[in-house]
């Protein structure tokens, strides 16, 4: 795995301990910097999180074309 794909996880991972957070915060409730936990921050969360899964798959496939991982 390169550098890129290394810190496109990183992010991943951060998005995804994020929306754990969130969960485990409850709708309504807010976190330790006073930010309210709402739907469209959970769905914000999940799309961004999406988005970057999908340029993570990209990568992957692209690497592979190309005879890297």
């Amino acid at each position: 795995m390169n550098q890129r794909n290394t810190h496109l996880s990183e992010i991943i991972s951060f998005y995804k301990g994020q929306l754990a957070r969130f969960d485990k915060i409850g709708i309504g409730n807010k976190t330790e910097f006073n930010t309210t936990i709402t739907e469209r921050l959970i769905d914000t969360t999940r799309f961004r999180l999406s988005q970057l899964l999908s340029k993570r798959e990209q990568l992957y496939y692209k690497g592979r074309e190309n005879g890297t991982k």
